[in-house]
């Protein structure tokens, strides 16, 4: 199941997220993964660390609960920046992580970049999110998701913010 949630971090957060996340990246070099996770082009960390990620893990929580109609435990927030020539393979989420929310917190030139993800129904779903907005996936351990190349100038970018949380345990 595939929900595109509008406005669901305010531009100011965004903003303040993606500075954090890049000064951290610079004063934590070894934490951060090169073209990691089928991503060529790109630089991604995790950001437990930052708690402006961290807060909207916990903010957003029964939102998505509501959402996909039941209990979830936190997982982790990772924040990746894309530029020219990346690309997302084809894959599902880890087994620890049903439910993804990737948020866009920086795109300075507006590029559309839509991310796919199949349905139950077979049916593909390609949507592009814009600064603030997120596409939850519900079962992205299950339902394959991905992004075509994305073609853009030498210093365009997307930078993105996953949140991932799990069916809480006491549910099943």
């Amino acid at each position: 199941m595939v929900h595109y949630l509008e406005n669901v971090i305010p531009l100011e957060d965004c903003e303040k997220i993606t500075q954090l996340v890049m000064d951290f990246m610079c004063n934590t070099p070894h934490r951060v993964e090169y073209s990691a996770y089928g991503a060529p082009n790109s630089v991604g960390v995790g950001t437990d660390a930052i708690p402006e990620c961290n807060i909207w893990l916990y903010e957003l929580k029964s939102k998505m609960e509501e959402l996909v109609g039941f209990k979830l435990d936190t997982v982790n927030t990772y924040c990746r920046e894309y530029s020219n020539g990346s690309s997302l393979d084809k894959h599902t989420d880890r087994n620890d992580i049903g439910v993804t929310l990737s948020v866009c917190i920086e795109n300075p030139s507006n590029i559309e970049w839509p991310i796919c993800s199949k349905d139950y129904d077979g049916s593909t779903i390609c949507k592009d999110i814009k600064v603030g907005d997120g596409l939850l996936i519900y079962n992205a351990n299950e339902l394959e998701h991905w992004r075509d190349e994305l073609v853009c100038g030498g210093d365009d970018y997307v930078f993105m913010m996953f949140l991932h949380w799990s069916k809480q345990k006491t549910d099943e």
